[in-house]
């Protein structure tokens, strides 16, 4: 299936018609004042507004400050079941996961803040989680999702800093962490939103990005938006996919220092807030200040 439109909504479809076509030596990048990015032949039609209705113009004839018809929202496939086929450890109880078969709020948050602020060391045979963080309410909240999942778990002050270092000696969860994603192994420039987010249900969309954002993110009062960076631009494209499957447009931008920045403002970060929300205090009070009604 493909996703096509009738001209107002994006919607699941059939297609009816498929054809290849040789490589031109030159093709055409399309960007967006929002930073979308699109790498088309020049033959490729692309819609855009004319009196009143949606019309497709090849992109050779595209000039610039044309419009172009992009979704507001993505359609959601709400399918929360977990294909994971990881290694079981046989060191003892205190490395047992106690594994859902469906991805839970608890668990996508989990992947939120590990995608985040966390980060899987070791050799193969002995690799464990550990996120750090400076505030109060994040490590509480993991503390929370690890016991649930039956795990133990070690809480310790980063030397020379505010932050707490939590760290998770679990096996199990690492190797489950893997398969889920195999570029949570990797460096934060080689992060991705995992695959099963994207299939997943609203409230397990919700609670990937409320950790991401929460943990990553910061609230400006002056420019009314919340901003996120990271020098993982695959990463912010997939959060920016999730935010458009809840009905939420926002910005990708490269910054200066070769890293990424996604920014949601005016009204779509209120609705971000109404939502998705927020799981610390620090958070909600910013939002507080500009009297959004949630």
């Amino acid at each position: 299936g493909v996703l096509t439109t009738d001209g107002e909504d994006v919607k699941p479809g059939r297609a009816t018609k498929v054809w290849k076509r040789e490589a031109p030596e030159q093709m055409y990048r399309i960007r967006t004042a929002s930073g979308r990015e699109l790498e088309v032949t020049p033959s490729h039609p692309l819609f855009v507004q004319r009196d009143g209705q949606l019309s497709p113009v090849v992109a050779s004839d595209l000039s610039d400050g044309d419009f172009l018809a992009t979704p507001r929202q993505l359609p959601n496939e709400g399918d929360d079941r977990l294909d994971v086929e990881y290694e079981r450890a046989t060191r003892g109880v205190t490395d047992s996961l106690d594994c859902p078969d469906e991805l839970t709020t608890e668990l996508a948050r989990l992947l939120g803040y590990v995608v985040g602020g966390g980060s899987i060391g070791g050799p193969p045979s002995n690799r464990s989680l550990r996120i750090v963080n400076a505030d109060e309410e994040i490590p509480e909240d993991i503390v929370s999702i690890l016991e649930q999942l039956g795990l133990r778990y070690r809480i310790s002050d980063k030397d020379g800093t505010d932050a707490r270092e939590l760290l998770c000696s679990s096996l199990e969860l690492s190797r489950l962490l893997a398969d889920l994603e195999p570029a949570i192994l990797e460096g934060s420039a080689q992060q991705r939103v995992p695959d099963v987010l994207f299939r997943a249900s609203r409230s397990n969309k919700r609670e990937f990005l409320r950790a991401y954002l929460d943990d990553e993110g910061s609230v400006s009062a002056r420019q009314r938006e919340l901003t996120v960076a990271s020098r993982s631009k695959e990463l912010l494209a997939g959060v920016r996919a999730l935010l458009l499957g809840l009905g939420i447009d926002s910005q990708l931008h490269p910054s200066n220092n070769g890293s990424y920045r996604l920014r949601i403002s005016g009204r779509d970060f209120e609705r971000y807030v109404s939502e998705v929300g927020f799981v610390i205090g620090r958070m909600t009070t910013a939002r507080d200040a500009f009297d959004v009604t949630t």
